[in-house]
């Protein structure tokens, strides 16, 4: 997800007559999509676990979340 953002701004990036202009707005853009994508960083965990866990139900595949300590 993070490379889904973050790869059109590199490939901009590496072109010869590019405007700084754009560049920056490109930049500030992902910026915020990043900034957004870690506010939002459980929800997104959530939804791609429920996603895969759907998946492994498909085909017999047991999931388990393994906890931590905080």
């Amino acid at each position: 997800m993070v490379f889904e953002l973050t790869l059109p701004i590199s490939k901009y990036l590496q072109t010869e007559n590019l405007d700084i202009r754009l560049a920056v707005e490109s930049a500030d853009k992902t910026k915020e999509s990043l900034e957004q994508l870690r506010q939002n960083a459980d929800e997104t965990f959530t939804n791609i676990f429920g996603q895969v866990s759907a998946l492994c139900d498909e085909f017999g595949v047991n999931v388990s979340l393994l906890r931590t300590v905080i």
